[in-house]
């Protein structure tokens, strides 16, 4: 518990002088170091989460290059079980290498909305299935990061978004439907076509996977999954936040087009979870947008942001409630942070 308070303060600290700062460079200084925290306390938190023995054991299996083979649905998790199993680097360097991937890309996209952005960076660290969630399913975050990464080159770049695109798939193979999404997120949708659109889209994409069910597809015959249940109670917070953006034209129209676009898919993607887990699995590349959405919503509630402090304030409350309630889980609540030494199998204790 001692750690992540010390975390939590430090951050804390950190965002204050953000907001004090009066240059860029300074704001940029420290926003950096405000990510190097988020890296470290994802990379080196001892256990990394329930998914840990899982990719230890796959690094495993990759020792040598013939896992690199043409078809291979994760040469870029194969290449570092490579480099692991064959240098003096311990499983800590994939982790490392996701959490920079996953933080730097998605609080660095924080941080270009200066007006919600410690907002933002509050809500990615205290909301339960934003920044605890990254300590598990690691392939598909590193996936994330760069997605959110590849924002920057929206209207400007497809052909470096598809270039940075296809680099997350290497690491998981799933990102390949964000491809088409370059000329999707810079179309500004009316608010009377959100709703349809929503159900054309949802009833498509279930028939779609009615049609593969029972072959030989991930996910195919996963539908009412128990996992993608477990957040039900905040998939129906997040809809009501869609609810208010819908019935609010100037928080609608007012709210940056990425963000609100990231939005609406991210609604359309975890609702559609209720009949597939697949559809859970993909909202993933999304659900980030929530630490930026809410903090929009709470300000044109509240203009002097009252109600965005209330609700950041009840999400400490709750989020020192799970640690206080699971005190003898090292798994949820660790008892030391790794030292950097665990890079090295000489000082990696698995």
């Amino acid at each position: 518990m001692v750690i992540w308070l010390i975390f939590h303060i430090l951050i804390f600290i950190l965002l204050l002088c953000y907001k004090s700062a009066k240059s860029n460079l300074r704001k940029t200084f420290y926003a950096n170091v405000v990510i190097f925290f988020l890296v470290y306390f994802s990379a080196f938190r001892d256990g990394l989460g329930t998914d840990y023995v899982q990719y230890v054991k796959r690094l495993d299996v990759y020792n040598s290059l013939e896992s690199l083979v043409i078809g291979f649905s994760e040469p870029l998790f194969c290449l570092i079980g490579f480099i692991v199993d064959n240098t003096f680097f311990s499983p800590i360097l994939l982790f490392l290498l996701c959490a920079i991937v996953t933080n730097a890309g998605i609080a660095k996209f924080y941080f270009k909305f200066k007006d919600v952005a410690i907002a933002a960076v509050l809500i990615y660290i205290f909301l339960p299935t934003l920044y605890g969630m990254t300590f598990n399913i690691v392939r598909q975050f590193f996936s994330v990061g760069l997605f959110f990464f590849s924002l920057s080159y929206l209207e400007k770049s497809p052909i470096k978004y598809s270039i940075t695109i296809l680099i997350a798939t290497l690491m998981h193979m799933s990102a390949i439907v964000l491809l088409p999404l370059y000329w999707v997120l810079n179309y500004d949708i009316k608010r009377k076509y959100v709703i349809p659109l929503a159900i054309v889209v949802g009833l498509i994409s279930i028939a779609g996977i009615a049609l593969i069910s029972g072959g030989d597809f991930k996910y195919s015959e996963m539908a009412s999954s128990t996992d993608a249940m477990a957040a039900s109670g905040m998939i129906i917070l997040y809809n009501l936040f869609f609810v208010y953006t819908l019935i609010n034209k100037k928080l609608y129209y007012g709210m940056p087009l990425i963000v609100k676009n990231l939005f609406v898919l991210y609604i359309v993607l975890v609702d559609a979870s209720f009949a597939n887990y697949f559809f859970y699995r993909l909202s993933y590349y999304f659900f980030p947008v929530i630490a930026l959405v809410i903090p929009y919503c709470l300000k044109k509630i509240n203009l002097n942001g009252i109600a965005l402090m209330v609700f950041i304030s009840l999400l400490v409350i709750l989020n020192y409630y799970i640690i206080l309630s699971n005190l003898d889980d090292e798994l949820i609540v660790p008892s030391r942070i790794l030292p950097i030494e665990s890079l090295f199998d000489s000082q990696y204790e698995g």
